[in-house]
């Protein structure tokens, strides 16, 4: 997949990282099945397959609402695996003309069944919350299985987010109140 992006011209850090990412996912989607049993193969369909579909999810939010992207754009950026999001959903998320219309198309999905869409939380939260729900969960369920090792990659990459982002926010001169608002913690 990189050697498109070493032939094409004006190619930015976002264009690698977006090619990585997809690779990634797609790669590890194919390759699942072929390395995992029954028991853990349905656990980490369920935590991977959320984790893409929230993924598609927030990229279509931010590509909405941050950038004014045309659904052909939004297209091209998102993984090309559904899980519980069909294919027509996917296409009216990315379709909608505004961020209401977004929001009434997520309200649709299995995940708003579990979370509450309309609290006060970034889309990125609302994510790392879902995800965190789902990572434990699973853990809980069944303590031996690859459940307790997503589980430990998932919070260990929660915990190189939150000293990243702590580490820009002292780079940034934010207040310590703004620093725990942007890692996940209780403003003062």
């Amino acid at each position: 997949p990189l050697k498109k992006l070493k032939d094409a011209q004006n190619v930015t850090l976002y264009d690698y990282n977006l090619t990585l990412d997809l690779y990634f996912y797609t790669s590890t989607w194919r390759e699942q099945k072929k390395v995992l049993k029954k028991q853990d193969l349905e656990l980490f369909m369920r935590d991977r397959g959320s984790k893409i579909d929230l993924l598609n999810l927030q990229w279509i939010y931010r590509a909405k609402k941050y950038y004014n992207m045309k659904p052909a754009d939004i297209y091209l950026m998102l993984i090309p695996i559904h899980y519980k999001l069909s294919t027509e959903l996917v296409k009216e998320l990315v379709e909608a003309p505004g961020l209401e219309e977004f929001e009434a198309a997520v309200t649709r999905t299995s995940y708003a069944r579990h979370y509450n869409f309309h609290q006060n939380l970034t889309i990125e939260q609302m994510y790392a919350d879902c995800l965190h729900h789902l990572y434990t969960v699973d853990r809980r369920r069944d303590p031996y299985s690859v459940a307790t090792i997503n589980t430990y990659l998932f919070l260990k990459e929660e915990e190189i987010n939150k000293l990243t982002t702590a580490m820009e926010c002292v780079r940034y001169g934010l207040s310590p109140g703004e620093t725990l608002a942007y890692v996940g913690g209780k403003t003062q």
